[in-house]
């Protein structure tokens, strides 16, 4: 089973988390700073976890310095962002802003730590997704994928998006309750990060001969364009 790698410099927070997520039946792994976690996980380069907890402050840098060398390095798990209640607001902004990870106040409940969690450890980043529109074409998206994998959020959209019925749309609400899309801010505020994110899958999709068709007022859906033969 992959683990949990929980990155906080603040000691009794660790504690108290890893606590909480080894009583749901996770393993986790704990790193301080960093340069912890760079070595975390460069001591089983094959035992990758399956999410990482980040706090946004961190004693030897930033989370967002910590997500460019993780994704530089090739590491796709999930990511959960946690963040002091006095700065919340400010990092959920600046996060947003990568439409990459899940944001978390830290003086929230740990209950909301551990719902998020669970759903962020469900859903698959590398199994094949059989894609099936209108019993005319079939397709499977399996890694490696052109150019590198798709990030993990890409892959939750993804797999929501080929769980609708062949032509059925799937709004933009619904994405975004599905994939946790920050239960703060607007409506429209999390429609735009779909947006966001549907954009970013788009261009990954396309050489691929996979669409995602938007509509105003129905949301988003997968459409697939002919192929000749010899296609991959």
């Amino acid at each position: 089973m992959s683990y949990i790698l929980l990155v906080d410099g603040d000691r009794t927070y660790r504690t108290v988390l890893q606590t909480a997520l080894q009583n749901l039946g996770y393993r986790v792994e704990m790193a301080q700073s960093v340069r912890e976690m760079a070595v975390v996980l460069g001591a089983e380069p094959l035992d990758v976890p399956g999410l990482i907890i980040l706090d946004w402050f961190l004693p030897d840098g930033g989370a967002r310095e910590a997500i460019r060398w993780l994704r530089a390095t090739r590491i796709a798990a999930p990511i959960l962002v946690l963040a002091a209640a006095e700065a919340f607001e400010r990092v959920r902004s600046q996060a947003e802003q990568t439409g990459e990870t899940v944001v978390l106040s830290k003086s929230g409940p740990l209950k909301r730590v551990q719902r998020t969690v669970a759903h962020l450890l469900k859903a698959p980043t590398n199994s094949s997704f059989p894609l099936q529109l209108d019993g005319n074409l079939v397709r499977r998206l399996a890694p490696p994928y052109p150019a590198t994998p798709l990030t993990s959020s890409q892959a939750d959209l993804l797999q929501v998006l080929l769980e609708q019925p062949p032509g059925q749309f799937v709004s933009a609400v619904v994405l975004a309750s599905r994939l946790i899309i920050y239960t703060y801010g607007t409506e429209s505020a999390r429609a735009r990060l779909v947006a966001k994110r549907v954009s970013r899958l788009r261009v990954r999709l396309a050489p691929l001969g996979v669409l995602i068709e938007s509509q105003r007022g129905q949301g988003y859906r997968l459409t697939l364009v002919p192929l000749v033969r010899g296609d991959v």
